[in-house]
């Protein structure tokens, strides 16, 4: 039941209900832009912890002002920023319980989130629960710089643990909804490599002990069929026919990549977006139809280039009358010119 708010606007301070949050304005602001200049300077990213103010509200001007995140201690509060509208939420402690847990994974539905481990069992039960909500954690291994309240020792342990999370991957079959396949560099550039919805699949680089070749981040709310590692690697044992359909996926996949990386090593900006147009686009009623909307660094995203160069190009497009840009998605009224 929501509470009502501890005071209304022109109220005096003698009048607020406690407990209350009472913000300096001016000073928020400008430490707000401060600590925006330092990061920036620094060319770190920044993730604060929301136990200095717990709210929503500020945890989203922080991600206005260039955070990539925020922290937070526990499950209750990772739900509160959610509800909230932000949008990426490490949970910088280790949960257990399945209550928790299955709370854990509800929330991934629908944020971005992230956890600490510290424990082989606690890798366990936490795939368990990701298994039957159909969704992904990032775990981060904790390592214990002397505390000694909570982390693994450096060193061989956390190998063996950052390599149990490994092998607690899956396949993972699309239901309903969207995700993209990108990767990513420490400094937060990233490329994507790919979209999937409906009736596809990601995962199977699960088979192998190697290291994942690739995050995967949902667009919208998704419903996923998650088949562990072991019980995935007995079906293709007992399916031989479902083996060749992989492989088959796989080769599509690579010969994907392998014109990637040509348009990327032969091709200008202008040619790869130029591509990769007409590569998402579907015939209807004889008209090229893009209906993902795309924005101008999901694209920048995809072809390896600014966007700032990207919203040049289009421009230019949508100038010339070769496409139509709308919140639908993208109408190619005629096939790009081969030069820009």
């Amino acid at each position: 039941m929501p509470l009502d708010p501890p005071a209304e606007v022109g109220a005096a301070v003698n009048d607020v209900d406690t407990p209350a949050l009472l913000l300096d304005l001016d000073a928020f602001e400008h430490n707000l832009q401060r600590m925006t200049f330092v990061v920036r300077s620094a060319k770190v990213r920044l993730r604060p912890h929301a136990k200095s103010h717990k709210c929503p509200e500020i945890a989203l001007r922080q991600i206005q002002a260039g955070a990539v995140g925020v922290c937070c201690q526990k499950v209750s509060e990772a739900e509160a920023l959610v509800d909230g509208g932000v949008a990426d939420v490490f949970v910088t402690n280790e949960i257990v319980g399945k209550r928790k847990l299955a709370r854990l994974a509800m929330l991934a539905t629908r944020a971005k989130v992230s956890v600490c481990v510290d424990d082989a069992d606690n890798v366990d039960a936490l795939s368990a629960a990701v298994s039957r909500h159909g969704v992904q954690l990032e775990c981060l291994v904790e390592i214990d710089c002397g505390a000694g309240r909570c982390g693994v020792e450096p060193g061989i342990a956390a190998v063996d643990l950052a390599r149990r999370i490994d092998s607690a991957d899956g396949l993972f079959i699309m239901l309903e909804g969207r995700v993209k396949v990108f990767v990513s560099d420490a400094q937060g550039h990233e490329v994507i490599l790919g979209t999937h919805g409906p009736g596809e699949y990601f995962g199977e680089m699960s088979l192998d002990t190697g290291p994942r070749s690739a995050s995967v981040i949902t667009l919208e709310p998704c419903q996923l069929l998650v088949v562990p590692k072991d019980a995935f690697r007995e079906f293709i044992e007992d399916h031989p026919a479902f083996a060749f359909s992989l492989i088959g996926k796989l080769i599509a996949r690579v010969r994907t990549l392998t014109e990637n990386v040509k348009s990327l090593a032969l091709m200008d900006v202008y040619g790869r977006i130029a591509r990769l147009l007409l590569e998402l686009a579907d015939e209807r009623e004889g008209v090229l139809v893009i209906a993902e909307r795309l924005t101008q660094q999901e694209i920048a995203n995809r072809v390896g280039a600014s966007r700032e160069m990207v919203s040049r190009i289009m421009k230019d497009l949508t100038t010339g009358g070769y496409i139509t840009q709308s919140r639908e998605g993208i109408v190619l009224h005629r096939r790009p010119p081969l030069n820009w």
